[in-house]
């Protein structure tokens, strides 16, 4: 009885690709937070405050229905059934409102839409990120409560990878998964946004192509950390034990080292010229 949709990428991005606008494509609202719920009488249309002036103007003169007074969680749980797409939201907000169907129906009727991003991954050389591949693999496979952990944070992976991208407005970061277990460092990505794969070889990273995550984690057997709060529902649905758990890259790349601190004092210093 109502179909929910947000503004969120499949990985839990807030800023994201025009690819994964959804609310944009059905309302025309162009800010970064925002969620819809449809039912059969009412579309109502929930933001945050950084955005109600906007919305009221991009809204205006529609049928939608723009709440101000309620939180939007408290409606979906008055709901008796959710249809949404799963890929876009986190198994704790399924936890938290019920009953719900995956499924996509934005796909079946957007016309026009964005091609998906393929712009070409750049290397972050060691240089500028203080800590190579290899030590940062070996400090989140040591904080996991598994020996396999699937990662789907785009600044997460970036950071663990030192690799960069244009897949995100003003965010360096690049649409893909990285499975990690003792052995292998498998990353999930449109290959063709790798032009020369000679940094992944070097560092024993496997390539596969982007959607082979839904395949690939029904087949693991053993526990696989995840973080509930960030992993889509979708693919978290899939996984046979999971083990929840924050990812432990958050804290560890929030400890910035030597170099960091010091690329981010000119990077103040070149902001404060410009």
């Amino acid at each position: 009885d109502t179909y929910y949709v947000s503004t969120r990428d499949d990985h839990n991005s807030e800023f994201i690709h025009p690819y994964f606008r959804c609310i944009e494509y059905l309302t025309g609202f162009t800010g970064s937070n925002a969620h819809l719920i449809i039912t059969d009488k009412e579309c109502r249309f929930y933001t945050d405050g950084r955005y109600t002036i906007q919305a009221k103007k991009e809204l205006k003169d529609t049928c939608i229905q723009i709440i101000e007074d309620e939180n939007f969680l408290q409606y979906l749980k008055t709901r008796k059934h959710i249809g949404l797409d799963g890929k876009k939201v986190t198994k704790s907000f399924v936890d938290e409102i019920g009953s719900v169907t995956s499924i996509d129906f934005i796909s079946e009727i957007w016309n026009g839409r964005s091609d998906f991003p393929m712009d070409p991954i750049f290397i972050l050389d060691e240089k500028y990120a203080g800590k190579s591949f290899e030590e940062k693999r070996e400090e989140v496979l040591k904080r996991c409560k598994s020996n396999i952990h699937l990662l789907t944070n785009l600044d997460d992976i970036a950071w663990l990878l030192n690799c960069r991208g244009y897949d995100a407005t003003s965010n360096p970061v690049f649409l893909s998964y990285l499975l990690l277990n003792s052995n292998q460092t498998v990353l999930y990505i449109r290959k063709d946004k790798i032009k020369d794969d000679s940094y992944f070889k070097n560092h024993h990273i496997q390539i596969k192509d982007y959607l082979e995550i839904y395949k690939d984690i029904k087949q693991i057997q053993e526990p696989v950390t995840v973080d509930e709060n960030q992993v889509n529902y979708e693919l978290i649905s899939k996984i046979k034990h999971p083990v929840f758990q924050t990812n432990p890259s958050e804290l560890i790349k929030a400890c910035k080292n030597k170099i960091e601190i010091e690329n981010i004092r000119q990077c103040q210093i070149l902001d404060c010229a410009a």
